[in-house]
């Protein structure tokens, strides 16, 4: 595949230069690793391509001394680990193509696995994994294998396949340097005279969206290391035909969707009970207001499109390409000026959908949206 291309042209390069001793060749090959997967971000606020050239050295520089901070704290991996990066980076590219995109392969040493110790103490959060858009490297908080773990992998794995772009920082560090920060991941926006994040909430709708259709596709041809567990959650959800699985929790019933259900584990067994810890696909109320937006759009505009996945379509461009003039002149267009806006300054609200649709409708006083909304057409 087209992906293991740079592979190859990066090893004919090492070849040629026999007069490097062995730590200056492991050397290069870092440094060469790290222009191959540097080369696809894009940078704002260059004045000249030398300044380009030279931003792209600092990022480099700045790229290996991070790795090397994170080798030293990173667990190694192991054989199972590393197949599963493999799948992992198959799924994703299987998925990716569909949308016209080219394969790529992220290698296991752009990934980082840490003690949940030393996670914490880095990160301090509840997160599972986290991606860097300067480095492209990705880090992990070592989990058994499961398709938790292989669901957390390549949803980091989707953030770094996406458009990434950085700037230089106007205002100089400690050490009178302009450092390059991130601008663009994906959907997602920072802007530094406001110090402000934009569309990170829908960004990451997207992102997971495309998350569950790759892991129905690894569902659909699991490896051997987790294919036990994938055949028991199959069972599960032939056993519910209404798509809902019942579970106690807190001593309250509730159900939960078996389409946003992919990972189910038994813990114990209580006589007639049993204890279980399940996974369901991240930003769920994130991705319900993704899905509403995408079907008030195709709704509004079937003149257009032929279905709702070509709708969707524009949003997986604007994420993974950076295409973004498209996709907002549809929204303006459906909603109103100033839509694009709203959508961009209400991230918070897009965890609670209700009170985001309140909001769009407010402020832009569109007629028939909120006909549709007080005919409890928008249903949460």
């Amino acid at each position: 595949m087209n992906f293991e291309k740079p592979k190859i042209e990066f090893n004919r390069e090492v070849e040629k230069d026999k007069s490097l001793n062995g730590k200056e060749r492991k050397q290069k090959q870092e440094n060469d690793k790290e222009e191959e997967f540097l080369s696809d971000i894009n940078i704002v606020g260059a004045k000249s391509e030398e300044e380009k050239r030279v931003l792209m050295e600092k990022i480099k520089k700045a790229a290996l001394e991070e790795e090397k901070k994170l080798r030293e704290i990173e667990l190694e991996k192991t054989p199972e680990e590393l197949e599963m990066i493999e799948f992992a980076n198959q799924a994703v590219n299987k998925v990716l193509e569909r949308y016209g995109l080219s394969p790529k392969r992220l290698p296991p040493e752009k990934i980082h696995i840490l003690s949940k110790e030393e996670y914490q103490k880095l990160f301090g959060d509840k997160s599972l994994g986290k991606h860097f858009v300067v480095t492209g490297d990705i880090v992990l908080k070592k989990l058994p294998i499961d398709l938790r773990l292989v669901a957390v992998l390549t949803h980091e794995m989707l953030h770094h396949r996406s458009y990434q772009s950085v700037r230089i920082w106007p205002f100089p560090d400690k050490e009178g340097n302009f450092p390059a920060v991130p601008y663009r991941s994906g959907l997602g926006l920072y802007s530094e005279k406001k110090q402000k994040d934009y569309f990170n909430a829908i960004n990451e709708a997207v992102i997971e969206e495309i998350n569950k259709k790759v892991i129905e596709e690894i569902i659909s041809q699991p490896p051997s290391l987790i294919k036990k567990e994938i055949d028991d959650l199959k069972k599960i959800r032939e056993s519910f035909r209404d798509g809902f699985l019942p579970l106690v929790v807190k001593g309250r019933i509730k159900k939960f969707s078996l389409k946003d259900l992919f990972y189910f584990k038994t813990l114990k067994e209580l006589d007639k009970d049993i204890r279980v810890r399940i996974g369901s696909f991240a930003y769920g109320k994130e991705r319900r207001v993704l899905n509403k937006l995408v079907d008030e759009l195709y709704q509004r505009n079937k003149d257009k499109f032929k279905n709702k996945e070509e709708v969707f379509g524009l949003f997986v461009k604007a994420v993974f390409q950076g295409k973004m003039i498209e996709l907002g002149k549809l929204i303006e267009r459906t909603f109103g000026k100033g839509s694009l806006r709203v959508l961009a300054e209400k991230g918070k609200l897009l965890s609670k959908p209700r009170r985001f649709f309140i909001g769009l409708i407010k402020k832009l006083k569109i007629g028939n949206l909120i006909k549709r909304f007080n005919k409890n057409q928008f249903q949460f």
